[in-house]
């Protein structure tokens, strides 16, 4: 039918977006989100597409991928779950 994939490398494209979620969750960095979630979706994508890239001949779906990606999460987490840049006052 398709072509099968190693379950490692399914385990390891789970745990790299996984990872790219966190990231972008605890980023403290004060950017429109859109331009948050599409420049750390691009890094991580890139990153994805060399270690892709080592591993077979494909560089460009995991680079287009990782935008996208990064770009789902900063859109559920900002607009679906109303989660936004938490203000701390208390560090001196």
């Amino acid at each position: 039918m398709g072509h099968e994939q190693p379950l490692t490398i399914n385990l390891v494209i789970i745990l790299f977006n996984g990872l790219m979620g966190f990231t972008i969750g605890i980023s403290a960095l004060r950017w429109p989100w859109v331009f948050h979630g599409l420049v750390l979706g691009g890094l991580f994508g890139v990153i994805m597409g060399l270690i892709a890239l080592g591993i077979g001949n494909v560089f460009i779906w995991p680079f287009v991928l990782g935008f996208i990606y990064g770009l789902l999460i900063e859109l559920v987490t900002t607009l679906g779950f109303k989660a936004g840049i938490v203000e701390r006052n208390d560090v001196q």
